[in-house]
């Protein structure tokens, strides 16, 4: 049995994979986003700045105060969170996904004793989430077998922002595409008018002596590349 908020969920995993539509008539979805150079500085900033910062652990003492604690195992956490990245390039990757979706999911690698071993990110665009009939939280992968979150197992982690569920968080993907499909708009608009343009106050000249046939021919070739069509500015 599904949570009410399967379907919207279910929806909004859909147009994240397929794009946000905008009253532009542009699709958003993550890549185009990210070619928004605003969108993109500020996802960067971020998620850079707290994906490279130091990981230490600290202990609260009996008086209020902590105490910082050398740890030995556990290295996943803050040493290599896999084998496929370092440490720095996992982290800015998950809170970039994070800033983006304003979700973040983990999966937790777990050995023979089920003890967690590595972290990899799962892209929030692929998760639907769902509750079983007991009101615990499922989470479907690509649309297959549910992957509990129970926290003895260690499987799965989501860590969510902002919502209006309870159940995902919304991004700025979502929130603000119709601001990001204008920029997309407006940025395809005026290179296309630039890109078009040949209002030149200049003149043509050339080092050479040419025949007034050639400078027609000349004039009439930069016409051909520089005007025409009925949008041509």
């Amino acid at each position: 049995v599904a949570h009410d908020g399967a379907m919207g969920d279910w929806r909004d995993r859909v147009a994240s994979l397929m794009g946000f539509g905008t009253y532009s008539g542009k699709r958003v979805d993550a890549n185009t986003a990210l070619s928004v150079s605003a969108f993109y500085r500020g996802i960067m900033i971020r998620a850079k700045l707290p994906g490279t910062l130091p990981i230490h652990v600290y202990q609260k003492n009996e008086d209020g105060t902590r105490r910082p604690v050398e740890v030995d195992g556990d290295y996943y956490l803050w040493g290599r969170p896999n084998r496929e990245v370092a440490r720095a390039v996992f982290w800015t990757t998950v809170f970039a996904q994070f800033a983006i979706y304003e979700n973040a999911f983990l999966y937790v690698a777990v050995n023979d004793q089920r003890r967690p071993v590595e972290l990899y990110p799962v892209e929030p665009h692929r998760v639907e989430i769902q509750r079983d009939p007991a009101g615990r939280k499922l989470y479907l992968v690509d649309g297959l077998t549910p992957v509990r979150d129970y926290v003895d197992e260690g499987e799965f982690v989501h860590l969510q922002g902002f919502g209006i569920d309870g159940i995902r968080g919304k991004g700025p993907l979502q929130t603000g595409r119709n601001a990001l499909g204008l920029a997309l708009a407006a940025e395809e608009y005026a290179g296309r008018w630039f890109g078009d343009g040949s209002e030149v106050n200049a003149y043509l000249a050339s080092d050479q002596d040419i025949t007034l046939l050639q400078a027609q021919q000349f004039s009439e070739m930069w016409e051909e590349a520089h005007s025409g069509g009925s949008n041509r500015h």
